[in-house]
């Protein structure tokens, strides 16, 4: 079941996590007065180990990858994360009803094929399938809510400053433009300029290869993305020797901290009518999403820092445990939305 649920619970975004990790994880407070009395703060104001307890067992629940988080560690900062994620959310006054919250509870039921269940009914799954109250389980799934519609509303803004048609353009010949060719690699930039002089076509290069095929590097079709991401070329250069003509002996130029010499044996050009018969919305929206990202990546690493967290909880250490509540008490509490 907990594994249904992470795999079926609307998933945040990657970026939270991704933004988190760049922004180097958590910072522990340098102060530890407070050890032991509350988990830690976040925006100056203390978060209590109740508090802490209810966003680490959304977190165990409701993994934002989808998958078991192990690392007790990281599932501590994931918690911190949704915690701080949380609370800009109330401060911009992101509001989750409770018919979104049913909604969500019923749409996890039906999954499971439970229809129409009884207060009890429910009240004993919860109980039996994640071992907490249902005013617990649906706090939970509030807050993720409330945190979906804080990433959705940044995400939906629209960009300042748009990706252009020909920056579009820029990125669909990266794609489809590519090269099949050998290359040699030398740490020293003599080195390879001195092999170069020696290659003057294809001739020369098969001679001077001969007893080096164990140096030679074959690149078969690969795009100049691949050239410029994977293998370190410049963008410009990488351009520049798609521009050769077959057979051309290139360098010697930079390539992922050393110097290649490339033999270009087979070259193709990007179809431009493909372009703009087929392609161009794809890659504008391609685009987009990544400058969304990019923005939305520089957002969470800047609230992260506003939050200012001090955990003033041992890394090795879990939160100490809620007092558990009694059977008896549970069947006196009424959930809200069911």
């Amino acid at each position: 079941m907990m594994k249904f649920l992470r795999k079926n619970t609307k998933i945040i975004i990657w970026a939270v996590v991704f933004s988190f990790i760049l922004w180097g994880g958590y910072s522990v407070g340098t102060s530890f007065k407070k050890e032991g009395r509350v988990a830690g703060e976040i925006f100056g104001k203390d978060i209590s180990f109740q508090e802490f307890n209810s966003f680490y067992r959304a977190s165990q629940i409701f993994s934002i990858t989808g998958k078991t988080i192990e690392d007790p560690n990281i599932l501590k900062q994931h918690t911190w994360q949704s915690l701080i994620l949380s609370q800009e959310a109330k401060r911009q006054k992101i509001d989750v009803s409770d018919d979104e919250v049913l909604a969500e509870v019923f749409r996890l039921l039906a999954v499971q094929k439970i229809e129409n269940p009884s207060p009890e009914l429910y009240r004993r799954w919860v109980q039996a399938t994640l071992r907490e109250t249902p005013q617990e389980f649906e706090s939970q799934i509030r807050e993720i809510l409330r945190i979906q519609k804080l990433i959705q509303n940044i995400n939906q803004e629209p960009l300042a400053d748009p990706p252009t048609e020909e920056e579009a353009r820029q990125e669909f010949l990266r794609d489809e433009a590519m090269i099949t060719a050998e290359l040699m690699l030398f740490v020293d930039q003599n080195k390879a300029q001195e092999f170069y002089q020696k290659v003057s076509n294809a001739s020369d290069w098969k001679k001077e290869t001969e007893d080096k095929q164990d140096q030679v590097r074959a690149l078969t079709k690969i795009s100049l993305d691949s050239l410029i991401n994977l293998w370190q070329v410049e963008e410009q250069k990488a351009f520049e020797l798609h521009a050769h003509e077959e057979g051309s002996i290139i360098g010697p130029l930079p390539v992922g901290g050393k110097y290649g010499v490339f033999y270009l044996k087979e070259k193709k050009d990007a179809d431009e009518e493909k372009f703009q018969t087929e392609a161009k919305e794809q890659y504008l929206n391609q685009l987009i999403n990544q400058m969304k990202y990019q923005r939305y990546v520089q957002w969470a690493m800047n609230l992260q820092e506003r939050a200012n967290l001090k955990d003033y909880m041992p890394s090795s250490e879990l939160p100490p445990s809620d007092e558990t509540t009694t059977d008896k008490e549970e069947e006196t509490q009424e959930s809200t939305p069911v």
